[in-house]
């Protein structure tokens, strides 16, 4: 049995799989990604208002909601609000969020509340920007305003084992030049 037949133990109940979004790829299973998987979060999340630094989102929430008294840690806390962890900073997908106002959108807090409570910060982000095949190859950001009731399936579908239906890979086969591509990053 060679090394690359050997399975590595799942880390946080995730599969070991590399996904894409162009050229770049992200691994779902890694707390720390690596730049090249930043790049592609914030790719994926471009198109749906982009990512923007916690930071960043604290201040203009606190513009934005005068008076009220509900703050970002809260709002993560609480699971109302998903962001990830990227070199000392969290970044929050936008799309979470009305573009005029800086209100929450309910879709997104709904499909969150459906994925598994395991999984980490960066796995969540993943699962959204990923195609799905329950989503015909859409990923979840992208279906999302159009079909949440087809996103809330393929979020239910997604278990805290991390099946195939985490990103929706149908096969082996459809995961292989993936693979390749992070076997072949790993070497670099």
């Amino acid at each position: 049995m060679t090394s690359a037949a050997v399975k590595k133990p799942l880390h946080q109940n995730l599969p070991h799989t590399a996904l894409s979004h162009g050229v770049r790829s992200f691994d779902a299973d890694s707390d720390a990604p690596c730049t090249n998987g930043f790049i592609a979060l914030l790719e994926a999340f471009r198109a749906t208002g982009g990512t923007a630094p916690g930071a960043t989102v604290a201040r203009l929430l606190e513009e934005h909601q005068g008076g009220q008294d509900v703050s970002l840690p809260e709002l993560v806390y609480t699971r109302q609000l998903f962001g990830f962890d990227w070199r000392a900073n969290f970044w929050i997908p936008m799309f979470q969020f009305q573009a005029d106002d800086l209100v929450l959108k309910n879709a997104p807090q709904r499909v969150r509340e459906a994925l598994p409570t395991a999984w980490s910060r960066w796995a969540v982000a993943c699962w959204f920007a990923a195609p799905n095949i329950h989503l015909n190859g859409l990923s979840p950001v992208d279906a999302l305003d159009a079909d949440l009731s087809a996103v809330l399936f393929a979020a239910v579908a997604c278990d805290a084992r991390g099946t195939s239906a985490l990103f929706g890979t149908a096969s082996a086969s459809a995961r292989a030049p993936a693979m390749r591509e992070r076997r072949a990053t790993a070497r670099l």
